[in-house]
């Protein structure tokens, strides 16, 4: 997040193509948060021997929110190569809430409360 702005003149001199790389490297950053809670979610469910589920949730984050928020955000509200980031960050925000949520049931029965 610091030094987008210098990562992007590493490859180009073009402000105008610096600026938007910069502002797609701050939604990359943002994309890694949820990125990392979505993986250490799912690796914990797989040592739970729990994958059916998951599968199920990752599919439905990905391919439904994911891929219909970024189309909407990309092409309806015309936010192009932001939209689609903004589809994926909130495709993996999905995911990792509802992983979340399925850890909390696995943990609760394992206990039996």
């Amino acid at each position: 997040m610091l030094f987008r702005f210098q990562i992007a003149a590493v490859y180009t001199a073009d402000m105008e193509i610096q600026h938007f790389a910069a502002s797609l490297l701050l939604l990359g950053a943002l994309f890694q948060l949820s990125d990392g809670a979505q993986v250490m979610l799912t690796g914990a469910l797989r040592g739970l021997h729990d994958t059916r589920v998951p599968m199920w949730i990752n599919a439905f984050s990905y391919w439904v929110v994911a891929f219909g928020v970024g189309l909407f955000c990309a092409h309806v509200l015309e936010w192009g190569a932001h939209g689609l980031w903004v589809g994926l960050i909130t495709g993996l925000t999905v995911a990792t809430v509802l992983l979340a949520f399925r850890l909390r049931y696995k943990l609760i029965r394992m206990a039996g409360v």
